[in-house]
C-alpha cells in the first residue's frame, strides 16, 4: 500500500449551522443528515453517483449492532442533564441547578479514514480489500481505546466503496455526559485550558497552539500506530515538500520497509508456535512416561 494516511474527526450538533459554513468551508450539517449519509440514505447522498444499497453496507458493530441502536443511543446521550450556575434574579442569589442539553450541543463524534486505493481496485481484488479492512479493523482498536478512556464508545463503524477513495466512517457518543467535546482531542484540550486558572479570556493564542498540538499527536500516534505499518507516509508531497522523484521514491522505500516489518512479526509468530508445539509434545511425553512407570512398577523411564 503506497501513499500518504488521512484522518479527519469531528463532531456534530442536533441544530446543526441552519445553512452557516464553517471556518473549514464545510456546512454544519446536523446529527440526522450525518447519520442519514453514513446510513446511505437516498436523500443525503447526492454527491455518490452509484451509492451502495443500506442492505449492502460493510457494518462494523460497536456498542451499536445498527444504525436503529445508534439513533436510540443518541437520543438516550440527550437526555442527559448537566449541572450549571444559577442566578436567582430576585435576589441574585447563586445556586447550582440541572438543566437539559442544549440542541447545539454536539453529541455525536465522527472520524473519517481513507486509504490512498482506488474502491473499484480494492472491490476488485480480495487481497487488497483483506489488506484495507485489516488496515481499519487496526485503527477501530486505536480508537476503541482512546475513545473508552476519554469517557465515551465507539458506536459503529461503516466502511464505504461507493465513492473513489475506500474509507471508513467512525461514529461515536458520550452517553455520560452527551457532549462529545471530551472525544475530539483539540475540543478536549481547549476546554481544559479554558478551565484553567491561567487562561486569560479572550486570549485565543494558547487555544489555538493547544488545539493543533493536540490533533498533530493524535495523527501522530494513529500513523504510528496504525498507518506506518502498512507502508503509508504521515504526509504528502506538498507538506513535505518533496519532489515527484523524491516522493515515489519515499513511497516505495515505505512500503519495503513495512513488508520487512510484517514478515518479521510473522516469523516471530511462527517461532513462537514452534516453541509451544515442543512444549506441549514434551509435556505429553512426560506425562505418558510417567502414566507407564504408574501401570508397570519397576520400570523406569528415561525423563
Amino acid at each position: 500500500m503506497q501513499g500518504w494516511m488521512f484522518a479527519h474527526i469531528d463532531t456534530w450538533s442536533r441544530k446543526g449551522g441552519e445553512g452557516a459554513v464553517r471556518l473549514n468551508g464545510q456546512r454544519a450539517w446536523t446529527v440526522e443528515e450525518i447519520i442519514a449519509e453514513v446510513e446511505r440514505e437516498t436523500s443525503a447522498c447526492h454527491h455518490v453517483e452509484n451509492p451502495t444499497s443500506k442492505d449492502e453496507l460493510f457494518i462494523i458493530p460497536g456498542s451499536c449492532k445498527n444504525f436503529d441502536e445508534l439513533k436510540l443511543a443518541h437520543e438516550e446521550a440527550c437526555q442527559v442533564k448537566i449541572e450549571c450556575d444559577y442566578t436567582n434574579p430576585k435576589n441574585t442569589n447563586k445556586s447550582r441547578r440541572m438543566k437539559k442539553l442544549r440542541v447545539d450541543t454536539h453529541t455525536l463524534y465522527t472520524a473519517v479514514i481513507s486509504l490512498p486505493i482506488n474502491s473499484e481496485d480494492a472491490i476488485d481484488s480480495p487481497l487488497l480489500i483483506s489488506e484495507c479492512v485489516e488496515a481499519f479493523e487496526h485503527t477501530l482498536l486505536v480508537e476503541k481505546k482512546r475513545l473508552q478512556e476519554a469517557g465515551g464508545e465507539l458506536a459503529i463503524a461503516v466502511i464505504h466503496t461507493d465513492e473513489e477513495k475506500i474509507h471508513m466512517h467512525i461514529l461515536g457518543l458520550d452517553r455520560q455526559h452527551g457532549s462529545v467535546n471530551r472525544l475530539h482531542p483539540g475540543k478536549a484540550a481547549v476546554d481544559e485550558i479554558r478551565r484553567s486558572n491561567k487562561w486569560k479570556n479572550g486570549c485565543s493564542t494558547d487555544l489555538n497552539r493547544a488545539y493543533k498540538s493536540a490533533m498533530v499527536h493524535w495523527q501522530d500516534n494513529l500513523y504510528e500506530q496504525v498507518f506506518k505499518k502498512f507502508g503509508l507516509l504521515r504526509a504528502g508531497p506538498r507538506r513535505a515538500r518533496l519532489s515527484r522523484q523524491e516522493y515515489k521514491q519515499k513511497k516505495e522505500d515505505q512500503e519495503k520497509q513495512a513488508k520487512s516489518i510484517k514478515e518479521a512479526v510473522l516469523a516471530e509468530e511462527e517461532i513462537r508456535k514452534s516453541e509451544k508445539l515442543k512444549t506441549a509434545i514434551e509435556q505429553d511425553r512426560k506425562a505418558l512416561n510417567a502414566q507407564r512407570a504408574e501401570q508397570v512398577p519397576g520400570i523406569w523411564t528415561m525423563c
